[in-house]
């Protein structure tokens, strides 16, 4: 098995013996309308492979939330990718640390802690060089 984006679409076609293989695309449907991903879908079928469609999401309920929160027990929160990240302080029990669109943030494990740092201020365009990202 192997995870694939349509940007390694090069290192597939190089692959011997990938004929009638199975592809499994586990994104939003509308992203097969994207450019890149009609020329991988033109490979897969060219390469009569099957595909199956199977959307996951990385979406999950405030219930769902709840549930993560009560069993790992974080000293803090950083919401991302929801439209409300000002309700998170009502809804848990434990710091919240918001930031901002285009923010760079550090991410430090200590012990089984895991600490947020704010490294930059969109508003003013300041930024500090850092060793990862969060997707």
């Amino acid at each position: 098995m192997m995870m694939v984006r349509p940007s390694m679409l090069k290192d597939l076609e190089l692959i011997k013996n990938i004929e009638g293989a199975t592809f499994i695309y586990s994104l939003w449907e509308g992203y097969l309308q994207d450019y890149s991903l009609q020329k991988m879908m033109g490979f897969i079928k060219k390469k009569n492979m099957k595909f199956y469609q199977v959307h996951t999401s990385g979406h999950a309920e405030i219930n769902t939330l709840k549930k993560v929160v009560k069993k790992l027990k974080p000293k803090q929160i950083l919401p991302i990718h929801t439209f409300h990240p000002d309700k998170y302080a009502g809804l848990f029990n434990c710091k919240i640390v918001q930031i901002s669109d285009g923010e760079v943030f550090e991410v430090q494990i200590i012990r089984t802690e895991v600490l947020f740092t704010r490294l930059s201020d969109p508003l003013r365009n300041t930024q500090k060089s850092h060793g990862g990202c969060f997707n």
